[in-house]
């Protein structure tokens, strides 16, 4: 004698109908909850200043201009040439240092790729002069 199943037969599948809106709840609780932060960037304009000094001590000057050409002593190089010549001077007269003259509109990015190239050679004693402030 055989016997026949009543009811219903149980499916293998799993219900997925409501993962779909379960799915957009999360998405929308993590866009609720999380804090967005605006990427600020570096604003900069160079600073101004109300002192000045001046400097009795010839310093190794590195100009960087606004369409990114840069100058040691008044010779146009290139970044990677800053090291050596910074040591080679450095060599010569330690008490030398190292100013950065840069155009107020000139790209952060050379400045900083300057910056590193006299990182590496174990520059620390580096000057950013500024403009004077103008009274109102």
């Amino acid at each position: 004698m055989r016997f026949r199943r009543r009811g219903v037969v149980a499916e293998d599948d799993i219900p997925t109908s409501s993962m779909g809106d379960l799915a957009f709840l999360l998405i929308i609780f993590f866009m609720l909850t999380t804090v967005f932060a605006k990427d600020r960037g570096i604003k900069m304009e160079l600073p101004e200043s109300v002192t000045q000094e001046e400097l009795t001590v010839k310093a190794i000057l590195i100009s960087v201009q606004q369409d990114g050409k840069v100058f040691i002593d008044g010779t146009e190089r290139s970044v990677s040439e800053i090291k050596d010549y910074v040591l080679e001077e450095k060599a010569r007269n330690p008490e030398k240092f190292v100013m950065i003259k840069s155009d107020k509109n000139a790209k952060y990015g050379i400045i900083m790729d300057v910056m590193d190239e006299l990182m590496q050679a174990g520059i620390k004693d580096i000057a950013l002069p500024t403009d004077p402030e103008e009274k109102k």
